[in-house]
């Protein structure tokens, strides 16, 4: 916890002074650059879907592929009835 609210602390400092090109000028661009090359919008059901596979595919390969759907497998199962990590992260998750 206390590595976190340091890198939170560290990063907030670039992001802050950052925050406007990043919303403004950065985001915007490179979305319609994804959407030149056939990417779906980026804030839409299929580009979760898209993103995921993304990510699966050339970030985590399969070991930690296995790791999170065994995480998150084991998060649903032990949840009885309260909600869970992932019930939490599928929610409320990125948007």
């Amino acid at each position: 916890m206390l590595a976190m609210m340091a890198a939170v602390l560290i990063a907030s400092v670039w992001y802050t002074g950052k925050m406007q090109y990043l919303l403004l000028d950065y985001l915007p661009r490179h979305a319609a650059e994804g959407a030149a090359e056939g990417d779906p919008a980026l804030v839409s059901p299929l580009s979760w879907i898209y993103y995921f596979q993304f990510l699966l595919g050339y970030q985590l390969f399969f070991p930690l592929a296995a790791a999170l759907a065994a995480g998150a497998y084991w998060s649903f199962q032990r949840a009885e009835g309260a909600p869970s990590l992932a019930v939490v992260w599928v929610l409320y998750g990125p948007r």
